[in-house]
């Protein structure tokens, strides 16, 4: 691709980023893009597709959701590494998900809207999450099996969904029940906890 090209490109995406983290994903427009970027709107439709293509593309990028790589359990091997069990690699890859989403507002505001809205934009953004979550779930199954007494899908669901939750309401407020969300005690307790339940719902039981 000429450099002229993928550098327009690159202008566009962090026009996106900027605009979204100023105003909000509902600022977002292919006129208000082109104008924070300097270009003209045509280049979104010539380089993206549209609006939801180019979502898909800041999407992917990893500033919305963190990367494959970011998330993604060390693949089993021969030498014994603790990420051969099924509890270590799940354990890992929520952890990395936690702290990607508390260090991206942008995810952060993703979420939120999708909650809030239901559209072609928000639909185009659960997919691209959608994907990535099920990216991260072949990982932690390469050459792993979780206990046959538990439904490991639902499990990381569930688990990723209450990290998400407490992730956004940090945003807002310092506190949910009894934890403290604006200090790094909080999220230790937290931490704490989600290791105690994927252990012991995930580590084999010996018979």
């Amino acid at each position: 691709m000429p450099r002229d090209r993928e550098s327009t490109k690159t202008r566009i995406l962090e026009a996106a980023e900027r605009l979204v983290t100023r105003a909000g994903f509902g600022a977002l427009g292919v006129n208000a893009v082109a104008a924070e970027a300097g270009v003209d709107k045509v280049l979104i439709y010539r380089y993206f597709g549209g609006l939801p293509q180019l979502l898909t593309a800041l999407a992917g990028d990893g500033k919305l959701w963190p990367s494959l790589s970011e998330l993604a359990p060390h693949p089993p091997n021969a030498d014994g590494d603790a990420e051969r069990s099924f509890a270590a690699s799940t354990l890992r890859v929520l952890r990395a998900e936690l702290a990607a989403l508390r260090e991206r507002p942008l995810a952060q505001q993703a979420l939120a809207w999708e909650l809030a809205e239901r559209n072609a934009l928000t639909a185009e953004l659960a997919a691209a999450r959608t994907a990535r979550h099920g990216e991260m779930l072949e990982a932690v199954r390469a050459g792993r099996r979780p206990p046959p007494y538990v439904d490991a899908p639902a499990l990381i669901a569930l688990l990723s969904a209450g990290l998400t939750y407490l992730a956004l309401v940090s945003s807002a407020s310092d506190h949910y029940m009894e934890l403290e969300l604006d200090s790094e005690d909080g999220w230790r307790r937290i931490d704490k906890t989600l290791a105690t339940v994927v252990r012991a719902l995930l580590e084999p039981v010996a018979m």
